[in-house]
């Protein structure tokens, strides 16, 4: 005999196995790990005892299968105790006003937590209770909302692509359950079904509903059928074979799924009649429509017709082979412009589902979506009025049809007088919000703030600061609490991690976006994979939100090198300006421009070349060295998880008077960009740079401010969180603005000039050499030397040629225009411009008799040391 200890229910082990029946104060039941019977149909030979005593479960199998071999068939891990609900307290035993307890049936939400319980008392009579977060419970369901009986159970399977059964009551789920398949149910019975039930069950190959037989039960059954249906989930009703038959002491023979299994019913068996089933079809009578249409319209033999021939209906013919009706109006709203969808749901005459489709509201009257989106199953009749009439008749039939605002981004949105915060599913501020992102951003799930949670949420995003050195985590994390404020701030950078391969940067920037969902460096939402195009959309839908582009990695091939050069410059610089490319429709008007709303952050060996981009980059150096192993798997591990839940107490605490709280930030912002201007005045710096620093600080001393609210923040690590911040910001804007110098057009032209002088692929001749000789192979005169004045007078075609060329050899292509490059070398003050504004001068060379424009050049800026005397051979290349 083996014993478990006490992390299931009895009644949560019960529901797994498959045949059981009372057995004195036990029961027996097929076990799950070894083929006794019960996959042949037969309903005796159950060979596993389950009973129960002193707060545990006992479990033997006469056929020796060990307990491991049990659990581990049941799918029960004895190590995952925390995924399942615990037994109920001694307490909860006893008698009560109400009567003593037979039964607690957990309803459990999708984390498995308990979410209340609805508990049969002797005499018979129900109640609902809720735990009050002290190891008791609260008789009654004030702020609790109602949900399907076995949730987590309902997800998993639906995930699985298992089909769900729903029953009238608790008992008949677990014993269906008890067969190893997926149900669920709604308490208190029939007629209590709520419409949104339904949204649970979206994804399910089939919902199969097995009906009480009585009128009750039978209604019930058709109106979850109904709602169902209408999440365009396939549908079957079904009634357990037996006699039935009302007394006046309730009723014999078999009513429900469990008499039908207590009468003998086998798991074959209910296949079989799942099988035989019809597909369940809404009542779309043909008298309903008869009577909307004023008798020009019927359903006839699942199909859509017109009638003619007078009021009496004598002649009907199809307009097609399919019943049909909108039964959603979807508008979808991405914060700029709305679209509007039909939602369609369709039958071919003989009652089979066609597929749930959407249709945009434009290509809807012309009926073409009905091939394209059904195929040759569907046949719209020849002629020229039957499009029309037809598209009447569905119209018709759609009065009922549910409007539905669809919110396509994240982030804030002031709706209905409140400010209130959108993620995939839901918003926070506001029940009832339909949130629905594209896939790649459904992760984005920041649920409901959880007060109880609050403190070690906290705490543990707190702790993500301690997994790398701070110059890494600092910025990782300030920039995680700055996305919510970016509707205020408007962040006009990108945050660059740069490490080589094998340093942890894609698991550090998963593990920072787990503050907003369910992340890890296998599913991050974006790679520099995808199109263009879609970074765009991606960081216009990702609204007040960090948006992570995966691991920038040019490669060794030329072509997608620069293809991904010029990938990541269009978006870096989409994101520094907050601008989107234009778009036109095919008839000249403009279309919506995707612009980012965001944060973005991205990670590489190294960041891409090129001077205007660079100034909006911020970047961040990683050493794998930086990284506590150790605290890193903690992470993962354990406090993930809670990241989310800080993040959503966060946007509660900034939500009560947001657009106060956006005015103020702004006025911070602009006081603290000139204390940090004015700071880095002795500093080369873009001007860009300081806003970064303000943005960054003002995002820091915020979610500070927050976490010291809860009390898990205390002063000393409050001052050494904002002091190494304010190094680090500043450190990163002196690095980035030295970058910057260095990728300046002017710059790299001269660093370009010097080298090819310096190993002779670049040569320079005398400015009073009588003549021009003939050059070697592989060199290229550039210009002229005037020994007598200090100059150098450059060639502006054969330089540019030459800064190109050598650029190109460099695998770090030159892509600034000739005449963009000499105003800049004129700007840095290594050339003189003319008279009238112009970077070139005009100049005379003893070789040439008329003048001509040079770029004029100073000696020391391309490396050459002044000097009166002249080369032997009348050419010099340094």
């Amino acid at each position: 005999m083996t014993t478990a200890t006490r992390k299931y229910t009895i009644d949560d082990i019960l529901a797994k196995l498959r045949g059981v029946k009372k057995s004195g104060s036990g029961w027996m039941a097929f076990c799950p790990a070894h083929d006794d019977g019960y996959s042949h149909g037969y309903k005796e030979g159950q060979s596993l005892s389950v009973s129960e005593k002193d707060g545990k479960v006992l479990l033997k199998c006469f056929a020796g299968c060990a307990y491991e071999q049990i659990v581990a068939a049941l799918d029960m891990p004895p190590d995952e105790q925390h995924h399942e609900v615990k037994a109920p307290s001694k307490q909860s035993k006893k008698n009560s006003p109400l009567g003593k307890i037979v039964i607690a049936y957990p309803y459990e939400k999708k984390d498995g937590s308990l979410c209340y319980e609805h508990v049969r008392y002797q005499p018979k009579t129900f109640r609902f209770r809720h735990p009050d977060g002290k190891g008791g419970y609260i008789n009654n369901m004030d702020g609790i909302d109602h949900i399907l009986y076995r949730l987590p159970n309902l997800v998993r399977g639906i995930a699985e692509g298992k089909s769900v059964y729903i029953a009238e009551g608790e008992r008949d789920v677990d014993n269906i359950r008890g067969l190893n398949l997926v149900a669920t149910c709604n308490d208190c019975g029939a007629g209590k079904w709520e419409d949104r039930y339904s949204d649970e069950l979206k994804g399910a190959p089939q919902v199969i509903i097995i009906s009480d037989k009585d009128e009750p039960g039978r209604k019930h059954a058709s109106e979850v059928a109904l709602s169902v249906h209408n999440r365009g989930v396939p549908v079957k009703i079904i009634e357990m074979p037996g006699e039935f038959q009302k007394t006046e002491d309730g009723y014999t023979g078999v009513k429900d799924f469990t008499d039908w299994l207590n009468a003998g019913g086998t798991a074959p068996q209910l296949e079989k009649l799942v099988a035989e089933a019809p597909v369940y079809v809404p009542p779309l009578i043909q008298d309903s429509l008869r009577e909307i249409s004023g008798e020009r319209y019927c359903v006839e033999n699942g199909r859509v017709c017109q009638i003619k021939g007078g009021r009496d209906g004598s002649l009907t013919l199809p307009l097609c082979n399919f019943t049909a009706r909108v039964t959603e109006e979807i508008t979808r709203d991405n914060g700029v412009e709305v679209s509007k969808f039909f939602r369609i749901l369709g039958h071919d005459y003989a009652g089979n589902n066609l597929p749930a489709i959407e249709v945009s509201a434009s290509s809807f009257p012309g009926l073409n979506w009905v091939v394209s989106e059904w195929g040759m199953r569907a046949i719209i009749g020849a002629g020229q009025s039957v499009k029309d009439c037809l598209r009447e008749a569905m119209q018709l039939l759609s009065q009922n049809a549910q409007a539905r605002h669809i919110y396509t981004h994240t982030g804030w949105r002031h709706i209905n007088g409140q400010d209130i915060f959108l993620s995939q599913g839901g918003a926070i501020g506001c029940d009832g919000v339909d949130v629905d992102l594209e896939p790649q951003l459904q992760r984005y799930f920041l649920g409901t703030p959880d007060p109880e949670k609050l403190k070690e949420s906290v705490r543990a995003s707190l702790n993500f600061l301690y997994i790398a050195d701070l110059s890494v985590t600092l910025p990782l994390w300030t920039t995680m609490y700055l996305s919510p404020l970016a509707e205020a701030l408007e962040p006009a950078f990108t945050l660059w991690l740069v490490a080589v391969s094998g340093s942890y940067k894609s698991t550090l920037s998963a593990l920072a976006l787990c503050h907003f969902g369910d992340f890890d460096n296998n599913h991050l939402p974006a790679s520099w994979r995808d199109t263009g195009n879609q970074l765009e959309k991606l960081l216009f839908t990702a609204k007040d939100l960090p948006l992570v582009i995966d691991d920038w990695a040019p490669g060794q091939d030329n072509n997608k090198k620069r293809e991904l050069e010029a990938k990541a410059e269009h978006i870096i610089r989409a994101q520094g300006n907050h601008q989107g490319r234009g778009r036109m429709r095919s008839d000249t008007t403009s279309r919506l421009s995707y612009y980012p709303r965001g944060m973005l952050v991205t990670s590489g060996e190294h960041t891409p070349s090129g001077h205007s981009h660079t100034a909006r980059i911020i970047s961040v150096r990683l050493e794998k060295e930086m990284v506590d192993l150790g605290l890193m798997t903690e992470a993962q591990t354990k406090d993930r998880h809670l990241y989310r839940q800080a993040m959503a107490n966060y946007i509660a605490w900034l939500q009560p008077n947001w657009l106060e709280r956006k005015c103020e930030l702004r006025q911070q912002f602009t006081q603290l960009r000139a204390e940090i201007t004015n700071e880095l005045s002795d500093c080369k710096i873009h001007s860009r740079l300081p806003d970064v620093v303000a943005i960054l600080l003002i995002a820091l001393t915020t979610a500070l401010e927050f976490a010291k609210s809860t009390g898990e923040l205390k002063a000393d690590e409050y001052d050494l969180f904002m002091n190494e911040g304010r190094r680090y910001f500043l450190d990163m804007a002196k690095e980035q603005g030295e970058m910057v110098e260095e990728q300046r057009p002017g710059q790299r032209a001269i660093e370009a000039i010097q080298a090819s002088l310096r190993i002779g692929t670049a040569v320079l001749r005398n400015k009073n050499d009588a003549a021009l000789t003939d050059l070697p192979s592989g060199k290229t005169a550039i210009g002229w030397r005037d020994y007598m004045n200090g100059h150098t007078l450059l060639d502006p075609a054969a330089t540019y040629q030459v800064i190109v060329q050598h650029c190109a050899k460099s695998n770090n292509p030159y892509t600034i225009n000739e005449l963009e490059t000499w105003r800049d070398l004129n700007r840095m003050g290594f050339t003189e411009a003319s008279n009238d504004g112009r970077p070139t001068v005009m100049a005379r060379v003893t070789a040439i008799p008329k003048s001509f424009r040079v770029v004029k050049v100073k000696n020391e800026a391309i490396g050459l040391a002044e000097t009166t005397s002249l080369p032997l051979d009348g050419m010099e290349n340094v």
